[in-house]
C-alpha cells in the first residue's frame, strides 16, 4: 500500500539508479530475526541454536519468501520424536516412493543421530525440485557427501550385486539407491538386493543376457531396464519379450556401444514385432534405442496396431532415421500417444522436419 509506505523509502526505491535486494545467503546472521515472524504465522515455537546453525549452513539462494515456504513445510511435517519407528517410516517411503516429505522426515531422523545420510536425503530431495536442479551450491554439497561416504553407503548393495570380477556402479537419488549398473547374474539374487536397496528402480545390465538368471520374482519390482545388445537379432530379445517377470516395466533402453556400418542391414522386423506385441511389455511408457539401424518398416512397428504398448516417450538416437522412417512413425495409429521424441544423431531432412513440426503437441529433440 503506497499510502502507508514511508515516503523517504519510496523515493529511494523509485529514484533512478540501481537498487539491489541481497540474497538470503549473504545475510544468514539475520536468520533468527527473520524466522520469528515466519514461525509465528504457522504457530510454531522458536528454534534452538543447534537447528539455527544447521539452517544457516544451508545453501540459501533466494529471499524471505523462500524462507517462509521452508518454514511452512517444516510445520507440516510430523515430529520425528513423536512419530513412528524407523522401520515403519521406511515402509511408508517404500509404499509412497514419490512422497519427498516422508523422505525428509526420515532424513531428519538420521541427522538427529549424527548420520550424514540424512544430509544427503535433504540435499538430493532439494535438487530434485525444478527450481534447484543443477544448483551449484547444492551440487557441491552432494559431491562432498558422496566423495566422503558413497563407498560405505553403497557397500551392502555392491557386495550382493557384484561379483569377484565385477564392481557394480551404484547411484543415489533423493537419498536412496535408485540405479545399479552390473551384469545380468544379479537377476538371480535380486530379492537380496532389494532387502538392502528397497527403492531400487533402474537396473542397467552390461554384457550378454542369460535367461537362466531370470528366476527371482523380485524382477517384477524393476521399473526401468537398460540393456546393451549387439543387435536385436539375438535370442535375448525373444526371451525379454516373452518373460512374465518383466510385466511391470515402465521404461526400456536397448543400446550398443558399437556404431553400425553403412552397409549393415536394419534390425530384423520379426524381433521388433515380438517386443512391440508382447503383453508382458504392455506397461512400457518410455522406450529408447541407440545405435540400432531403423528403416520405415521398423518405425511403423513401434506405433502400429499390433503393438501392445502405448509409448509416451520415445528415443531413437543414432538409428539412421530418415524422412520415410519419420513419416511411418507418425502415421501409426498409436503415434498420438507420443509426448516426447528424441531423434538426435539421425539424417532427417526437410520433409521429415516438416512432419515433426506439424505435431505441435509433441516435444521433439533434433540436432
Amino acid at each position: 500500500d503506497l499510502e502507508l509506505f514511508r515516503g523517504d523509502l519510496l523515493a529511494a526505491l523509485t529514484a533512478d539508479g540501481d537498487f539491489r535486494v541481497p540474497a538470503l545467503r549473504e545475510h544468514v546472521a539475520d536468520l533468527p530475526a527473520l524466522l520469528a515472524p515466519a514461525l509465528a504465522v504457522v504457530g510454531a515455537n522458536a528454534l534452538d541454536s543447534t537447528l539455527l546453525a544447521r539452517l544457516a549452513a544451508l545453501p540459501w539462494r533466494g529471499n524471505i519468501a523462500e524462507l517462509e515456504a521452508f518454514v511452512r513445510g517444516l510445520s507440516r511435517r510430523p515430529s520425528v520424536a513423536s512419530a513412528v519407528t524407523e522401520s515403519e517410516l521406511l515402509e511408508a517411503i517404500i509404499d509412497a516412493p514419490d512422497d519427498d516429505e516422508l523422505r525428509l522426515v526420515y532424513g531428519d531422523l538420521l541427522v538427529s543421530r549424527g548420520d550424514q545420510r540424512g544430509d544427503l536425503i535433504q540435499v538430493q530431495c532439494r535438487l530434485a525440485l525444478p527450481a534447484f536442479h543443477g544448483d551449484p551450491a547444492l551440487r557441491a554439497a552432494e559431491k562432498r557427501l558422496l566423495d566422503a561416504h558413497q563407498v560405505a553407503w553403497a557397500g551392502p548393495v555392491a557386495t550382493i550385486a557384484g561379483t569377484p570380477s565385477t564392481k557394480p556402479e551404484v547411484t543415489f537419488r533423493r537419498g536412496f539407491v535408485e540405479r545399479i549398473v552390473t551384469t545380468d547374474d544379479v537377476l538371480a539374487r535380486l530379492g537380496a538386493v532389494y532387502r538392502v536397496a528397497p527403492l531400487l528402480s533402474t537396473l542397467a545390465l552390461k554384457g550378454r543376457l542369460s535367461r537362466e538368471h531370470w528366476v527371482d520374482p523380485a524382477i517384477r519390482r524393476i521399473c526401468a531396464l537398460e540393456v546393451e545388445l549387439p543387435s536385436l537379432d539375438e535370442p535375448e530379445v525373444t526371451a525379454l519379450s516373452s518373460h512374465p517377470y518383466f510385466d511391470h516395466l515402465e521404461a526400456l533402453t536397448v543400446s550398443t556401444e558399437a556404431e553400425f556400418a553403412d552397409n549393415d542391414p536394419a534390425i530384423a522386423e520379426a524381433h521388433l514385432q515380438d517386443l512391440a506385441a508382447s503383453p508382458h511389455l504392455a506397461k512400457l511408457k518410455t522406450l529408447r534405442f541407440t545405435n540400432h539401424r531403423f528403416d520405415a518398416r521398423m518405425t511403423a512397428v513401434l506405433t502400429g496396431d499390433a503393438a501392445a504398448w502405448s509409448i509416451h516417450h520415445l528415443a531413437l538416437t543414432a538409428c539412421a532415421i530418415d524422412d520415410a522412417a519419420v513419416t511411418s512413425l507418425l502415421d501409426g495409429p498409436r503415434a498420438s500417444a507420443l509426448q516426447t521424441l528424441d531423434l538426435r544423431g539421425n539424417p532427417i531432412g526437410d520433409a521429415g522436419r516438416a512432419r515433426l513440426a506439424a505435431r505441435s503437441d509433441l516435444v521433439v529433440q533434433l540436432d
